[in-house]
């Protein structure tokens, strides 16, 4: 055989047993645990842009410093529920925690939380169910800064400006929104229970399964 040719798949057989230790070190590095305890049911969790973690639990929420646990339990000036469903970072910082009876926001420079619920009388409030529940599935922010929620009941756009709601609701199939999603052409992915994507354009509100 030409010696040239023994000599090239010396070296590619010389560059697939390299590639092959590289990739078996990769995943032979040990990976530690740590266990966190909380002594409560955890629902959700995100990270915020300073670091911080934040727990959603069926005990209240709760931030996470690396070290040590605070707890924000329900209360006139806290978290609207204890039950927490989901969790949000907007683009401004602010936290909104979702519960099944509305939607309670953090702010983190002012320490304070405002809090969103359904009121029969203002078209402009949050939506709700039979039973007068809002239960707060999944929140996502599109490029302009309006805030979107799923609930079991619909879908609600938050206005920053105007501090209001405007509901979505009886345009779907089921009312019953689970996640949302915005994708880089503004387009809003909107999944419920009956397992169909629908897509909304932020802009004209225009719906399309």
């Amino acid at each position: 055989m030409n010696k040239k040719v023994i000599t090239f798949f010396l070296l590619v057989l010389l560059l697939i047993t390299s590639s092959l230790k590289i990739t078996y070190a990769k995943f032979t590095d040990p990976i530690s645990f740590i266990k966190i305890e909380t002594d409560a049911l955890i629902n959700t969790f995100i990270q915020d842009k300073d670091g911080f973690f934040w727990i959603g639990s069926v005990n209240g929420l709760y931030k996470y410093d690396g070290y040590t646990f605070k707890q924000y339990e329900a209360g006139p000036d806290s978290i609207v529920n204890c039950y927490v469903t989901s969790l949000f970072e907007d683009s401004e910082g602010l936290i909104w925690i979702g519960t099944p009876t509305g939607v309670s926001v953090y702010n983190k420079k002012t320490d304070t939380f405002t809090t969103f619920v359904h009121d029969p009388g203002d078209p402009g409030s949050l939506s709700n169910n039979n039973i007068n529940d809002t239960k707060i599935q999944s929140i996502h922010e599109d490029i302009n800064g309006m805030i979107w929620i799923g609930t079991e009941n619909g879908l609600n756009k938050f206005n920053k400006t105007t501090q209001s709601f405007t509901r979505y609701q009886d345009i779907f199939v089921d009312n019953d929104i689970w996640s949302i999603y915005v994708d880089k052409n503004q387009f809003l992915w909107i999944g419920s229970v009956n397992g169909l994507p629908w897509r909304l354009y932020s802009k004209n509100t225009r719906l399309k399964q």
